[in-house]
């Protein structure tokens, strides 16, 4: 994982003024624009480049580094570094012309030359080639994605499925007694350490060799295809995968909602919550794949920060939106206190509007960047316009189904690619639509 450190002072021309610069510096002009460099590199790997320079003009510089190897099966490699102002040393991860996204080169064992080419006068100290294990840190980071499990919550991944509650789940079975009439379940599952952490108040039915059948009443709201999803646990007794059966007895009308009855049979020890119909035009996968919510360690909702990003605009939604700011948080987003949520909803307060500005920069390009909470709801998309000067833009992004304690990001880019043309002041708006 070890770093290299390249030195760009060999067999030309340096500078050395003490009132401005802590060390000799390589001067690159319309005489010298150019140096070459030999590097042996021992480890394959990804490289990132970074540049240490000063940049004494008024305006960027780009500068180019050609990679060549002394291997002939070897493709030559070509990146651009945007060096912006500066009258003191700086470093620069070299990004491309618009310093936006690391540029990596791959290099495997053996002798490079590295030519740098710059034709304004900039001063460049050094360049460091960094390993993917060195700015990717992998060795240094535990990816814990194992699930918690009863009798396993150290260290383990807390999920949460999309609520299935706006279609009416029904939770309340009945069983044929003896005289053919309905009564409730005898057997229930009681385990108190279990249903504290699934979050469950009460008793659950359970299917088994004895009550091999539960009735549900399921209230759908029209005629039509339905996906029932079935809410349930595993006994801690019972670790092994069954096989039920749902049975549509009969369907009737009657005056209000449709109702259906199911049969659940099987003879095992069967832990049942709930029986839900999503009718099929609304169904998402998202209602039987689970998203993190946070990782537990010592019994407590760890809750990570993103990086921050650097030379980024940060607007907070309840800027100038004091009055709309959420009172009731998710429940895991409650657990920093800092953070403050808009709500937008689309039967009420479905809009917000956005107004800012940039600093002048070259180049005044950009992308959007959303933080937020969803905890309840599949996947949907939101809609945005974007007003610039004489540009605007208009779109749609996804919105994952995120109860993380973090929240999510999700990235906005016209058309799903490209950049936004910001010079000043913009408006930025974002719409909720039924879903």
């Amino acid at each position: 994982m070890d770093q290299i450190i390249v030195q760009l002072k060999h067999h030309v021309p340096i500078v050395l003024d003490h009132t401005r610069l802590p060390k000799g510096y390589v001067v690159f002009n319309a005489i010298q624009n150019d140096v070459r460099n030999e590097v042996n590199v021992f480890k394959s790997s990804l490289y990132r480049i970074v540049l240490r320079y000063v940049n004494p003009n008024a305006e960027n510089v780009t500068a180019t580094i050609s990679v060549n190897s002394d291997n002939p099966l070897e493709v030559d490699q070509h990146v651009k570094v945007l060096l912006q102002p500066t009258s003191e040393p700086q470093f620069v991860t070299v990004a491309g012309p618009l310093g936006v996204k690391p540029s990596a080169i791959v290099l495997d064992p053996g002798r490079y030359v590295f030519t740098t080419k710059a034709n304004k006068n900039v001063m460049l100290d050094y360049f460091v080639l960094l390993p993917a294990a060195y700015y990717e840190a992998g060795i240094l980071t535990r990816h814990i994605s194992n699930p918690c499990e009863l009798g396993n919550m150290e260290l383990c991944r807390h999920y949460k499925y999309a609520s299935v509650e706006v279609f009416s789940p029904a939770a309340t079975p009945f069983v044929i007694g003896e005289n053919s009439k309905p009564t409730n379940p005898v057997e229930v599952y009681t385990d108190p350490e279990h249903l504290q952490i699934v979050s469950h108040v009460g008793d659950i039915p359970v299917l088994s060799g004895s009550q091999n059948e539960l009735h549900y009443i399921v209230d759908v709201p029209r005629s039509g295809q339905y996906i029932f999803v079935i809410d349930y646990i595993s006994d801690r007794n019972f670790p092994d995968s069954f096989i039920i059966q749902i049975k549509l007895k009969e369907i009737f009308q009657i005056q209000g909602p449709s109702r259906a009855v199911a049969d659940i049979e099987d003879g095992s020890r069967f832990p049942i919550i709930s029986v839900t119909a999503i009718p099929v035009e609304q169904w998402s996968i998202d209602y039987i794949n689970p998203s993190p919510i946070c990782v537990i360690h010592d019994q407590q909702c760890a809750t990570p920060k993103f990086r921050s990003v650097p030379d980024s605009k940060k607007i907070e939604f309840e800027t100038d939106h004091e009055d709309r700011i959420a009172t009731n948080k998710p429940p895991y987003a409650s657990l920093d206190e800092r953070v403050k949520l808009v709500h937008l909803d689309s039967q009420n307060e479905a809009t917000i509007v956005i107004e800012s500005k940039v600093e002048a920069t070259k180049p005044n390009l950009f992308v959007i960047l959303v933080k937020y909470y969803q905890p309840s709801h599949p996947k949907y998309q939101v809609y945005y316009t974007l007003t610039a000067g004489k540009n605007q833009y208009d779109g749609k992004f996804d919105i994952q189904h995120c109860p993380s304690s973090s929240g999510c990001r999700g990235v906005i880019r016209p058309a799903g690619e490209g950049s936004f043309e910001i010079d000043d002041e913009f408006k930025f708006t974002i719409t909720v639509r039924p879903l």
